[in-house]
């Protein structure tokens, strides 16, 4: 279920941001960095 979450993230942070209110931040800053800022937080 990571992989699909990071790819869906990455493609759309909006759904992670819905799927986890945290995730609204990490959404912001996973424009920037997608791969690392997944990789730390999952």
């Amino acid at each position: 279920m990571r992989p699909v979450a990071r790819a869906s993230r990455a493609t759309d942070p909006a759904k992670s941001a819905r799927q986890r209110p945290l995730g609204n931040l990490r959404a912001n800053l996973g424009k920037a960095r997608a791969g690392v800022i997944d990789i730390r937080f999952y």
